[in-house]
């Protein structure tokens, strides 16, 4: 996947936040610039990079849909995205809602 430099940009000093500081990365981008293409690669980076893995999260489901679509198309090799219920920790990626994070028998294994 390739970024557009503004995109490339954001994930960098992502990737150089998390070098560099203990604190938490936020990505502010207006509407439309890609902010779903920036969380794809860098969930994309963490699983195949790093061996990591990744919670998606959304405060609304359209939100939880469209990034979890992104990654899906934009990352084939995330071939283990789990569903959108929060339960399938033991996928690579997982997008969930904060409302499901709240039911303690959906967040089985999350944590």
């Amino acid at each position: 996947m390739i970024l557009r430099p503004c995109q490339q940009e954001a994930v960098d000093e992502v990737y150089e936040h998390l070098r560099t500081k203990d604190t938490t990365p936020c990505v502010v981008l207006p509407t439309g610039t890609g902010k779903s293409l920036c969380l794809a690669r860098i969930a994309s980076d963490a699983v195949t990079l790093w061996g990591g893995r990744v919670l998606i999260l959304a405060h609304v489901k359209e939100l939880l849909e469209q990034n979890a679509d992104k990654v899906r198309r934009l990352c084939p090799e995330l071939n283990n995205l789990g569903n959108n219920l929060g339960i399938m920790w033991n996928n690579e990626a997982c997008p969930a809602s904060f409302r499901a994070l709240a039911r303690p028998q959906l967040r089985r294994g999350i944590f």
